[in-house]
C-alpha cells in the first residue's frame, strides 16, 4: 500500500491547527476571566485626595514621584493596577522638587482656577473633588494664618515665624528619603473612591471585549499562516513530483 504523503501533512497541519488554537486560549485565559484594568491616580498636594487621570494619554511626568503596581480591589472583586503621580513643582532656584507639606496658598489657587474653567463639570464627582479640596485648602490656609496672627498679638515671633513657614511649600528630590517615605505613606493608605470603583466595574466587560477580539485575530491569524504555509509547501513539492494541484498522485 502506498504512503499518502500529502494526507499525512495535512493531518498533522489540522494537528498544529488544533494545538494552535488551544495554546492561545490557555495563554489568553487568564486576560479573558480578569482583564486587566490600570488607572493613574494624580496627587497634586500633600493632604489632597488623589484623582483619577481620565485617558490612559495622562501619564506621570518624567519628574514625578511614582508608587506603581498598587493593587486595589473594588467591592465586587475587580482588580485595578494603580500607579499614584506625585507631581513635581518648580521652585524659585530652577529645580523641581516633590511637596511633601503643603503651600495652601498656591493650592486654593490653582484649585480655583480650575473650578472657574470648568463650570460646565458642575455636578460631577471629580468638579465635587476639586471643590472639597479647595474648601479644605482655603479652610487650612486661614487657619494658619489665624494662627499667626494670635502668636504675633501674644508676642512670639518665633512661633509666628514657625506657623507662616507652614504655608510654603517644603519639597525634596523624587529620589530622596523624605518623599520616598511620604509617597509611600501615601500609597498605603490609598483606596479606590465608590465613583472609582464604579468605573473599574464597568471598565471590565468592555476590556474583555477587546482581549477577545485581540485572542480571536491571534487565532484566525495563525491558522491562516498554517493554512497558507501547507498550501505553498504542497504546491511546490507537487511541482518536483509533476503532480497536478488538488492531486496527490501522478494521473
Amino acid at each position: 500500500m502506498a504512503i499518502n504523503v500529502f494526507e499525512g501533512a495535512r493531518r498533522i497541519a489540522k494537528l498544529i491547527a488544533v494545538l494552535w488554537v488551544i495554546g492561545v486560549l490557555a495563554l489568553q485565559f487568564e486576560s479573558l476571566k480578569n482583564p486587566y484594568i490600570s488607572a493613574n491616580f494624580q496627587v497634586d498636594s500633600p493632604g489632597n485626595t488623589p484623582l483619577r487621570m481620565d485617558g490612559q494619554e495622562y501619564k506621570c511626568g518624567d519628574d514625578d514621584a511614582t508608587e506603581s503596581w498598587l493593587s486595589k480591589y473594588t467591592n465586587k472583586g475587580t482588580e485595578v493596577k494603580v500607579t499614584l503621580c506625585f507631581k513635581a513643582r518648580v521652585v524659585d532656584d530652577g529645580r523641581k522638587l516633590i511637596p511633601i507639606r503643603d503651600d495652601h496658598v498656591a493650592n486654593a489657587k490653582r484649585l480655583a482656577e480650575w473650578i472657574g474653567a470648568n463650570h460646565d463639570k458642575k455636578g460631577t464627582t471629580k468638579y465635587q473633588e476639586y471643590e472639597a479640596a479647595y474648601n479644605k485648602a482655603i479652610k487650612a490656609k486661614n487657619e494658619l494664618i489665624s494662627d499667626a496672627k494670635e502668636a504675633r498679638e501674644l508676642g512670639d515671633p518665633d512661633l509666628e515665624l514657625a506657623i507662616l513657614r507652614k504655608l510654603a511649600v517644603w519639597g525634596y528630590e523624587k529620589y530622596s528619603p523624605e518623599v520616598s517615605s511620604y509617597t509611600k505613606k501615601v500609597a498605603d493608605s490609598f483606596k479606590l473612591s465608590k465613583a472609582d470603583e464604579e468605573w473599574a466595574d464597568s471598565e471590565v466587560w468592555s476590556i474583555r471585549l477587546e482581549n477577545i477580539k485581540e485572542c480571536l485575530l491571534i487565532i484566525f491569524g495563525g491558522l491562516i499562516f498554517i493554512w497558507l504555509f501547507s498550501w505553498i509547501f504542497g504546491w511546490i513539492v507537487r511541482g518536483f513530483l509533476s503532480i497536478p494541484t488538488g492531486q496527490d498522485n501522478k494521473p
